[in-house]
Parts: C-alpha cells; sequence; structure tokens
C-alpha cells in the first residue's frame, strides 16, 4: 500500500470512529461517569488525530480532518482550523469555514472577515454563514471595520453580512459605502441599507438616483419603494416621466410608497406625453414631406 492509499484508509478509519462515537454519546446514559469518562478519551483522542491530519500533504486527508472538525465541534481545533483557511484546496478551506461556524469562537472572527477576498464563492459561503453564526456586537463592528479594506472583494461581502445581520449601528458606514469607487460595494450597500430599513438612508439613496450605473439606479429605486419614505415620490415620479428605460420599476417602488391609486394621475401624464410626442413627430414629418 502507498502512502496516498495509507492515508485515505487512516482518515476514512478516523471518520467511521467519530461517528461511531457520536452515535454513543446520543444513547449514553446521564449517569453513567465511567462510560462518559471512556467516551470522553475517545474524543480528545480523535480531536488530536484530526488536528494533525490538518497538516498533512495529502489533500485528501486534510479534507476529511477538517470535516470531521466541523461535526467534532471543540475549542481546540480553533486556531488550526483558522489556519486551514489559507489551505491550498478549495474544499479544506469550505469545510474550515464550517467547522468554525459550528464552534462560534469570536476569535474566529478576524481571520474569517479577512479570508472573504477568498476566489471560491464556496469558500466565501461557509465564511459568510461562520459569520452570521457567530454574530454579536463584536463581529458587527469588525465587519463595519471591514467596509474600509482595500480589497473590494471584502468591502463587498461584508456590505452583504451587514445587511444580513440587520443591525442599525452599522448604518452610517453603509452609507458612506454609497460613495465607494466599486460599482458592486454601492450595489451591496444599498441592498444592506433596504434589508435593516432605516430611513436615515433615504436622503443618501435619493442622491445616489444621479448615478451613471444603471444596475445600481436600478437597486436604489426598488430599496426606496421598500423603505416607504414619502419623500422619494417627487425623484421618483421625474424618473417615471423622463426615463422609459426605469419606469417599470419606478412605478412598482412608487405604488409601494403611494399605493395604487395615487400612481393613476403619473400614469395618465405618461400618456399624454406619449401622445403629444406622436403628434409632434406626425407634423415634423409632414412639414419635411412639403
Amino acid at each position: 500500500m502507498n502512502r496516498k492509499e495509507d492515508s485515505k484508509e487512516r482518515i476514512n478509519d478516523l471518520l467511521n470512529r467519530l461517528e461511531g462515537l457520536s452515535l454513543k454519546l446520543e444513547t449514553i446514559d446521564e449517569e453513567d461517569d465511567d462510560s462518559k469518562y471512556a467516551l470522553l478519551q475517545i474524543k480528545n483522542s480523535l480531536l488530536q488525530l484530526l488536528i494533525e491530519g490538518l497538516n498533512d500533504p495529502e489533500a485528501y486527508v486534510r479534507r476529511g480532518a477538517a470535516y470531521g472538525l466541523s461535526k467534532l465541534i471543540d475549542c481546540e481545533s480553533v486556531e488550526p482550523l483558522i489556519n486551514a483557511l489559507n489551505d491550498i484546496d478549495d474544499t479544506v478551506r469550505e469545510w474550515a469555514a464550517e467547522a468554525l461556524g459550528a464552534i462560534r469562537d469570536e476569535k474566529a472572527v478576524k481571520p474569517l472577515i479577512k479570508a472573504l477576498k477568498d476566489d471560491s464563492p464556496y469558500v466565501c459561503y461557509n465564511i459568510s454563514t461562520a459569520l452570521k453564526k457567530i454574530g454579536g456586537r463584536n463581529t458587527i463592528k469588525l465587519l463595519i471595520d471591514a467596509l474600509n479594506s482595500k480589497d473590494k472583494n471584502i468591502r463587498r461581502r461584508a456590505c452583504k453580512l451587514l445587511g444580513d445581520l440587520e443591525d442599525n449601528m452599522c448604518v452610517d458606514a453603509l452609507i458612506e459605502r454609497l460613495c465607494d469607487k466599486d460599482g458592486m460595494v454601492k450595489i451591496e450597500a444599498v441592498e444592506a441599507l433596504r434589508k435593516i430599513g432605516d430611513r436615515r438612508a433615504v436622503e443618501p439613496m435619493i442622491k445616489a438616483l444621479g448615478e451613471k450605473n444603471r444596475e445600481l439606479r436600478w437597486t436604489v429605486i426598488m430599496a426606496l419603494g421598500d423603505l416607504g419614505d414619502k419623500r422619494a415620490v417627487q425623484p421618483l415620479v421625474r424618473i417615471a416621466l423622463e426615463n422609459e428605460d426605469l419606469r417599470h420599476c419606478t412605478l412598482k417602488a412608487l405604488r409601494k410608497i403611494c399605493g395604487d391609486s395615487a400612481i393613476q394621475p403619473i400614469i395618465q401624464s405618461i400618456r399624454e406625453i406619449k401622445k403629444t410626442a406622436i403628434s409632434l413627430t406626425d407634423k415634423i414629418l409632414t412639414m419635411h414631406d412639403e
């Protein structure tokens, strides 16, 4: 048997033992101290072997070790799992992030945020899930700090996470990101502010309606509709009348703010503008023919 096959056999054996341990822990008699002690010894032995497995030269072993530590939840594995967030193998990083989320130790928050720049969407998904599981004020404060990161991917994902956590303490920091140099950061900031639902964001969003980026303007319009603040009515009416490309979403937003009956005059005005435009076009063409 070569080294690779031997490594696979060892990690598979460890995971089978872990599964057996989990079943025993579920059925153990709470008053049976001797059995509890014996199982605790087995657990600690498995824990050390899985932690060692994170440094194995074979990716298959490291994957299995990270997976095992996501099931055998213990704070002793936090530091080794943090180191595994830098593993060259995507799957190892995915399971390391999942394990840290299962353990929910605040020591992992900073390294997890730093790892948000990972190129793998699957790794980033697990990192985001882990940060949401850990949660708490400290996580939010560190995510707010991450909004100033030089890495645009960290800023984008920090915005999204703050929106998912829905805490008002991040509103001002998210409003500042509406002026970010990266368009996707702006969009994620708008989405986050929409989820949080704090009306401090209304005026800055109205200002963002002047952006050239169509996707950003569309996102802002829909967010203003959800916020439901009447300060947005006038600028939205102007867009509905002037911008055919954004008219449908603008009318939808206005309907949320004012109700169906209130937007009927706007729709009528749009029809009249179209009729006037057609009439003027006909006159111009007739004059040209003459």
